[in-house]
């Protein structure tokens, strides 16, 4: 699952959530609305003569679920 993360402040940050569709992390990455928490690590992303970094994630958690 391919996803664009923002903040409240606007920012973005291309991430990347391997083997996780149809699973618990993929379902919260695509649901609509709501905050997570998210656990990953930066990798620089080389693709097609193009230099960024993205966010290979790990784990994620509900923002209203965590205390």
């Amino acid at each position: 699952v391919r996803v664009t993360l923002t903040d409240r402040t606007g920012g973005k940050l291309k991430a990347v959530a391997w083997r996780s569709e149809g699973t618990d992390i993929g379902a919260r990455l695509l649901a609509e609305g709501g905050g997570l928490h998210i656990v990953g690590r930066l990798k620089p992303d080389d693709w097609q003569g193009r230099s960024s970094v993205e966010l290979e994630i790990e784990d994620v958690a509900d923002l209203r679920r965590v205390g």
